[in-house]
């Protein structure tokens, strides 16, 4: 595949992100408070894709209509799924947009996520103050948090646990809280085994959802390994078999990206390579899946590859998201 010129890149109708976060699972904000941010960064089309459960839909909704924003709204999902192929097993995020909130098979799998993370919460927290030097004397707090997360109706992970554990001084960041603490074989270390993955497509078809395989760039087990690539091939074919319909493609905003200087821009994001973007447009392009993006938005400001509307535009040779049938009338 050839280098491109970022003016040749296709963009959708309108500023839009399709992958975003709120205070319901592991963003930090409100989900009125996104809303404002979205529109006040010019976003006018917005999937909300919050971690194993949509309840932040109908309040967004009500409050698009309340302040009468110009902002449509897809309602959203992301679901933990398990891939497993011979000698190799891997947690895979799976989006799907466009999904029936009040579809029976989709809210049974949210009822079970939601009982896996529940009782992963009461471990994970009981770990901490029996296996974490000095947690013990904030049982208070840390029971405070618990009980504030779950007052807010939002999914509690492991990341929730990692910020305590990081304004208490016991990590620098979230990340040192994480590998110190909180990953397997850790003092508190506790893995959900989540629906199969060929489940949860199966689910988000079965709710009218367009099932997109999420950021296959950033899964540690495949990247990290020495087969990499073919393990990646798999994966995407396997999501492909399973009835997958689309793949998250890294890819800048045009707007913030340097023509004179553009493979260094690339660079200073995360994913943001012209080799990487290559990788997952081949696999897009050979599995006949839509290219999606997102900016996987949690509402920190620091975090430059996840700010919103960051990605907003696909590589010529992929077929846009935003072709498919669920967007008629999204963009008119």
């Amino acid at each position: 595949m050839d280098i491109w010129d970022l003016k040749d890149f296709c963009r959708p109708p309108l500023p839009s992100d399709f992958h975003t976060h709120t205070l319901r699972s592991d963003g930090i904000l409100d989900p009125k408070d996104l809303l404002k941010e979205v529109v006040d960064a010019g976003i006018r089309v917005l999937a909300v894709t919050d971690h194993d459960n949509m309840n932040a839909i109908d309040e967004m909704e009500a409050e698009i209509e309340a302040k009468q924003y110009n902002l449509k709204l897809i309602p959203g999902v992301e679901f933990s799924s398990v891939w497993s192929i011979p000698g190799f097993s891997c947690k895979i995020h799976i989006v799907g947009l466009f999904c029936d909130r009040n579809n029976s098979g989709l809210k049974q799998l949210v009822a079970n996520h939601k009982q896996k993370r529940d009782e992963r919460t009461e471990l994970v927290r009981n770990k901490l103050l029996e296996n974490v030097k000095g947690v013990s004397r904030l049982k208070n707090e840390l029971n405070d948090m618990v009980a504030e997360l779950n007052r807010r109706n939002t999914f509690i992970n492991r990341k929730h646990f990692a910020t305590f554990l990081v304004r208490y001084g016991f990590a620098a960041d979230i990340g040192e809280a994480m590998d110190k603490y909180l990953c397997d074989g850790c003092k508190a270390g506790y893995s959900v085994e989540y629906t199969a993955f060929d489940e949860v497509i199966k689910v988000i078809l079965g709710a009218g959802g367009l099932p997109v395989l999420a950021h296959p760039l950033r899964y540690k087990r495949i990247n990290g390994n020495s087969k990499r690539e073919e393990i990646l091939e798999a994966l995407v074919r396997d999501f492909r078999r399973c009835g997958g319909q689309g793949i998250e493609i890294t890819t800048p905003n045009p707007k913030s990206v340097s023509s004179q200087d553009q493979e260094s821009s690339f660079i200073k994001f995360r994913d943001f390579t012209f080799e990487n973007t290559a990788r997952i447009s081949n696999l897009a392009v050979r599995y006949d899946l839509l290219g999606s993006f997102g900016s996987d938005y949690h509402g920190e400001k620091d975090a430059a590859d996840r700010l919103l509307g960051i990605h907003y535009c696909l590589p010529p040779e992929v077929k846009p998201v935003w072709t498919d049938r669920r967007f008629e009338g999204i963009y008119n």
